[in-house]
């Protein structure tokens, strides 16, 4: 069963599994326009687990760690690892500063930017940093992803 992989400020994680038990039964499709870290779409994902759907957001960086974690999920987990060696050994002081350094670096790899989303979500601090936004094609407001694979195969460990 897959969970989301971020915490997220306005993330429904509490109430999906109620969404999910309202829901309708056998609908055609699930479009999230504000994916998040996409706690209603697991849920439902769950309950119907041959459900298509489309996820967006205008977040641009939450889109690439979705398409991440679909796509790149093995080398995802080891750049978190990486991360995670270089900033749990250091005391308190150590690590604001490890977070700041992270915070205003803008990986130009997309995994390495997609860990920086992963584990800027983990702490409460993280989920306010502001993210270049990318331009996106002429006449779309939000990065959309289909979601068949949406779900990884190797779940990602922050």
């Amino acid at each position: 069963m897959a969970k989301p992989f971020l915490k997220w400020a306005g993330g429904k994680r509490s109430l999906a599994p109620k969404i999910a038990e309202l829901a309708p039964n056998g609908f055609r499709r699930y479009i999230e326009p504000f994916l998040g870290a996409g706690a209603v779409f697991f849920a439902l994902k769950e309950r119907q687990p041959e459900m298509p759907a489309v996820l967006s957001d205008t977040n641009a960086e939450l889109i690439n760690a979705f398409e991440t974690v679909r796509d790149r999920c093995d080398a995802l987990v080891e750049t978190l690892r990486k991360l995670e060696a270089s900033y749990l050994p250091l005391d308190r002081e150590a690590r604001a500063k490890r977070y700041y350094e992270l915070r205003e670096a803008v990986p130009e790899e997309s995994t390495a930017r997609a860990a920086r989303t992963i584990a800027g979500s983990s702490a409460p601090q993280w989920v306010s940093v502001t993210y270049p936004t990318r331009r996106l094609s002429p006449g779309r407001s939000s990065r959309a992803i289909t979601a068949a694979a949406a779900t990884p195969s190797t779940p990602a460990r922050a």
